[in-house]
């Protein structure tokens, strides 16, 4: 084990080359110290390529996907000549995330707010296309959206992960590919 950072402990790390000359990365992490209180336990495989070509640097990250299939970002570096000069930037696709990651971050997150339910993973979405992650029935006839919020709010500004605005609303930090927004 090594640490990457504050908050994930490397615990394996697998190179492979690909057919096309990319080299594929499997980094498998476990969430520790703060991020593992509000997230949960969680130990996952994150996937990255990357490719070198002419004067490009390419890094291709698809998150948890083993397959390769969907693409979360793009970063580059591109060497320039005439004058000498490096030009960088990173590409965000849509992914829509419904794997064991957010099936643990929903569990951990509900069962904070004393809802201990099922949550289960790749789900078919009931309100639109594509897989979601789904709980069980939430038993509380108190439970609204408006109360269900409530009680979110207040639970990220106490545990440190959002602040509360004047206007009620609450701003969450999240990372996605190594960048903070």
């Amino acid at each position: 084990e090594r640490p990457l950072n504050k908050m994930q402990f490397e615990v394996d790390r697998t190179l492979e080359e690909l057919p096309d000359g990319g080299l594929h990365e499997r980094l498998t992490v476990e969430v520790t110290g703060v991020a593992a209180m509000i997230a949960g336990d969680i130990k996952m495989s994150i996937h990255s390529v990357y490719r070198w070509k002419d004067s490009e640097f390419k890094h291709e990250f698809y998150f948890s996907d083993s397959t390769l299939k969907a693409l979360a970002t793009t970063s580059y570096v591109r060497a320039l000549s005439d004058p000498f000069r490096l030009e960088s930037a990173v590409d965000e696709y849509e992914v829509r995330y419904s794997g064991q990651v957010m099936q643990t971050l929903a569990k951990t997150r509900l069962a904070k707010l004393g809802y201990d339910v099922e949550v289960a993973a790749d789900q078919d979405s009931l309100c639109g296309g594509g897989k979601s992650v789904l709980s069980a029935e939430i038993k509380d006839p108190e439970l609204t959206t408006k109360t269900l919020w409530d009680k979110l709010s207040a639970q990220l500004v106490s545990d440190g992960t959002g602040a509360a605005l004047d206007d009620g609303s609450v701003v969450v930090e999240t990372a996605a590919g190594g960048m903070v927004s």
